[in-house]
């Protein structure tokens, strides 16, 4: 490597260096400082073509379409949200209704078949063995005890930390659906003020990169969509076939749980069936366990394959992708990494950057 290949290498490394450290101070300084801001223009402009086509139907000012366009879009969030919220509720004050029966039919005859299997197994040893095995389970229970006050406190205290949070969470949710009134009334000045703030090369780059990323998140949502109708199907008709009560409703929790990171559908179908299996429900127990095999099999072949044909990478490189944004990012990651990768090849398409041969 010349002199002048060394130059432009450290020029170009320096120049990244500062890309990197402008886009970290961004991520954790600037943007959650203008969260509100940035929320209201999302939504301003998710909700622009709507308001664009009812404008030049109805022929009618368009401050006024984007104000009645906005106020539809947060009525139906909000009777979403409140049709959810009452489901849930309604569900777990019939499960409260039902826990002392549970418990009496379910519970209780658990605990009484695995002590009866302890007495018989202790029949079997000498009486000291008998009495060493029998402290010893005592010391075990004691340290569940412990651990499970210890855990409640832990609930207790994420609880409250979490219920402290909760004013500043309606503040930004207020906030945001302010600016997003106000952008969604001027939205072609906000936008030309942001873009004037750039050289005019950097803003027809801007719109197009707006562009392309729109279109790529589209087809990656859509995908999303089809994996989790898929999952939902599978649940549903799992849950028939077992004889779960409330499969619906058992289904569509399940599959929403099964796209967050670190909990999916095993938080709920691995203790559910293991319960069965130890309580005299073989049957049901292992087609649970069965179930969750299936999905996570299932759910693992189609995710790369969806999100892939639906962006145009490799199968393998959305793999490795995503799961590097899920392991450093978490959800977000998973979802934004593919399509940081887009826009990486869209600039090297254009003639931009070159990162790879």
């Amino acid at each position: 490597m010349d002199s002048n290949h060394r130059q432009r290498f450290i020029l170009d490394s320096v120049f990244w260096l500062f890309v990197l450290l402008w886009t970290w101070a961004a991520v954790k300084y600037i943007l959650p400082a203008t969260l509100p801001f940035w929320i209201g223009l999302a939504v301003a402009c998710l909700l622009k073509p709507v308001t664009v086509w009812l404008t030049r139907l109805l022929k009618v000012r368009r401050k006024s379409i984007a104000f009645s366009v906005l106020l539809l879009f947060y009525l139906l969030i909000g009777a979403l949200l409140w049709a959810v919220l009452s489901l849930l509720f309604q569900q777990i004050d019939t499960a409260v209704e039902q826990l002392p029966l549970f418990y009496t039919e379910n519970i209780q005859p658990f605990l009484h078949r695995c002590a009866l299997t302890i007495n018989g197994l202790l029949d079997d040893f000498s009486p000291q063995t008998a009495q060493l095995l029998v402290a010893k389970s005592v010391q075990i229970t004691n340290a569940l005890s412990a651990g499970l006050a210890g855990f409640s406190t832990d609930v207790l205290t994420q609880a409250t930390s979490l219920a402290k949070r909760v004013p500043f969470w309606l503040t930004t949710v207020a906030f945001s659906v302010l600016c997003s009134v106000f952008i969604s009334i001027d939205y072609s000045t906000v936008v030309a003020f942001l873009l004037r703030q750039f050289p005019a090369n950097i803003q027809s780059l801007l719109l197009r990169c707006k562009r392309f990323l729109s279109d790529s998140l589209f087809r990656i949502l859509k995908a999303y969509l089809i994996l989790l109708l898929i999952t939902f199907v599978q649940l549903f008709v799992g849950f028939f076939l077992l004889g779960i009560q409330q499969p619906l409703f058992w289904a569509t929790v399940l599959a929403l749980l099964d796209f967050l990171p670190f909990i999916g559908t095993g938080l709920l179908l691995i203790p559910w069936g293991l319960y069965h299996l130890m309580g005299g429900k073989a049957a049901l127990g292992a087609g649970l366990l069965i179930l969750f095999a299936i999905l996570t099999i299932v759910h693992n072949l189609m995710e790369p394959k969806l999100v892939s044909s639906s962006i145009g990478l490799h199968p393998l490189i959305t793999l490795v992708v995503m799961y590097a944004g899920l392991r450093f990012f978490g959800m977000s990651g998973l979802l934004l990494a593919p399509l940081i990768v887009l826009l990486l090849r869209f600039l090297q398409q254009e003639g931009y950057f070159r990162f790879y041969r």
